[in-house]
């Protein structure tokens, strides 16, 4: 359970990632800072596959921030448990 409440912690994180990867979304469409590209590609990818032409922008963000985070949580997760499985700390979840 450790593990699951630290992952859920770090996951964090994909909100101001997020933020600032939508903020400078034209930037990304016009070819600069694509050094953003590996960070929101996950939650990019989920929303643009379940995002309609002609819904409020607003629920392409709301889709785009619970994708990126719950990808985000589970990269950290895999993490922490193949680093704990590895370094023979096991642990039962």
């Amino acid at each position: 359970m450790k593990v699951l409440s630290k992952a859920l912690l770090w996951a964090l994180i994909s909100i101001p990632i997020s933020w600032f990867g939508l903020e400078a979304g034209y930037a990304l469409a016009h070819g600069s800072l694509l050094i953003l590209v590996p960070f929101v590609i996950t939650g990019y990818l989920i929303t643009v596959s379940m995002f309609e032409e002609g819904q409020p922008e607003y629920v392409f963000e709301i889709i785009f921030y619970i994708s990126q985070y719950l990808s985000y949580f589970l990269i950290i997760y895999a993490g922490m448990k193949l680093k704990n499985h590895f370094s023979g700390k096991h642990e039962n979840t």
